[in-house]
């Protein structure tokens, strides 16, 4: 692909009016949200509480009477930043969910509730989910798929499996957040994979539950968290943040209507907070263990990384390329152009160092840039398909394959054809690499 040739005529961003705070089943509806969730009036009308959720959600909105304790995923704060010099990456599956980099951008920091202890606690949102009986035989299939494929969501290559089959397993035994975590993940990749939707809804809402069961009693452990326990707490936060970028996706009632892929995918920036926090808080004792970098960093996982690297470099050269002609075209505004230059160089620092980190690029970009994506700015999704390729190259993750492919899929048919040849190359170069079928590059 070669360098595309800047448009003469610059696009302008449409004045409006409506508030952004609405959640995202309103948003897909595009109808009014009472923004009081979750859940709003209209997802609990639709008997859709469990799909309610904000991305973005200022700090200072006011949660819902009607909503339990809150739950679930975190509502990220677009108008703060942590000011405290980014921790070190020592985790394997999660070394570029840290920010690293002195004068770099600054993440994004979730709202935190305070508990008497002073400890600092994600604000969560809950699912409304009724209780749930545990049923030994369900426990026993989701355990076999676990120890079969499920274990593989954290894995980057081969020499990763003792890790997650092994050592994540044995602190699973003694905590029954992780456990359930472990469970809920498992019962999720079922529900992906059933083609039967009625099957598939089953493991889906079992998937909630377990999840409802293990955020609540992780929440609980947060608020005493110590050597004991922080193992726990980080697998924990790096699967949940997985699972909450696929069950968006998927439905767990027949009446559900999922998010789509680049909506899922607005819900991981929250998630990696939590495990930024906690690699802070307890970032001595996770040096020491199973899951420190210096301990899984073996030479496979060197040839894995610079077999990616070689591969996408160039492609990311173009991507340089195209993402400062928008700029310079006025097709970014100039308050947001940093944000796509740091979200383009991220992805250049992801296969340096490790695909994996590409996970932490919306939380390095910052708010502005998510706001881009949410308003189909053309530079941000094609940023994001990019990030789709290199999340790509988890080939062992379920999960991985599952967002990577879909957000390609999705933003391919939302840009083709607009841009010219430059583009389409490039959209057609990225379904092919992540195993799509090419399309037609005509403009529906």
């Amino acid at each position: 692909m070669s360098t595309p040739t800047p448009p003469t005529r610059a696009q302008t961003r449409k004045p409006h009016s409506k508030s952004r705070n609405g959640c995202v089943p309103c948003k897909r509806r595009r109808v009014k949200c009472d923004e009081q969730g979750p859940p709003c009036v209209n997802c609990q009308v639709r008997k859709a509480e469990s799909q309610c959720f904000y991305i973005g959600r200022p700090a200072s909105a006011t949660p819902s009477a009607r909503s339990p304790p809150p739950a679930t995923a975190v509502h990220a704060d677009p108008s703060t930043g942590t000011n405290a010099k980014p921790a070190v990456p020592v985790d394997s599956m999660a070394s570029g969910l840290v920010a690293t980099q002195e004068g770099a951008p600054s993440p994004l920091r979730a709202p935190v509730q305070q508990d008497n202890n002073g400890h600092n606690l994600p604000s969560l949102r809950s699912l409304n989910l009724s209780a749930f009986t545990y049923d030994r035989n369900v426990d026993l299939e989701l355990m076999r798929q676990w120890c079969t494929r499920t274990h593989l969501s954290a894995v980057r290559v081969e020499t990763d499996i003792p890790v997650w089959l092994g050592s994540a397993t044995d602190i699973a035994f003694k905590h029954n957040f992780l456990m359930d975590m472990i469970l809920g993940l498992s019962s999720l990749q079922l529900g992906a994979e059933n083609e039967d939707r009625t099957v598939s809804i089953q493991y889906v809402k079992r998937a909630l539950q377990y999840q409802d069961a293990a955020t609540s009693a992780a929440r609980a452990a947060a608020a005493n968290a110590s050597s004991e326990n922080y193992d726990a707490l980080y697998l924990f936060s790096i699967l949940n943040m997985t699972f909450s970028m696929v069950s968006p996706q998927l439905s767990s009632a027949p009446s559900d209507v999922p998010a789509t892929p680049i909506q899922g995918v607005l819900v991981s920036f929250q998630q990696v907070m939590i495990i930024t926090q906690l690699v802070r808080s307890g970032q001595g004792h996770i040096e020491n263990s199973p899951f420190a970098a210096k301990n899984t960093r073996t030479p496979m996982v060197d040839d894995w990384q610079q077999a990616s690297k070689k591969k996408l470099s160039q492609p990311l050269c173009e991507l340089r390329a195209m993402a400062e002609a928008e700029i310079q075209a006025g097709n970014v505004q100039d308050a947001r152009a940093k944000a796509h230059r740091d979200a383009v160089d991220w992805l250049f620092r992801s296969i340096e160092e490790e695909p994996i980190m590409c996970l932490a690029l919306l939380a390095w970009a910052g708010w502005s840039f998510v706001e881009d994506i949410e308003d189909d700015n053309q530079s941000a999704l094609m940023i994001l398909l990019h990030w789709g390729v290199v999340l790509n190259e988890m080939k062992l993750a379920w999960w991985a394959r599952f967002v990577s492919t879909r957000v390609v899929d999705d933003i391919s048919h939302k840009l083709k054809g607009r841009k010219g040849s430059e583009w389409d190359s490039a959209l057609q170069w990225a379904r092919a690499t992540v195993g799509l079928p090419l399309i037609s590059m005509r403009r529906e």
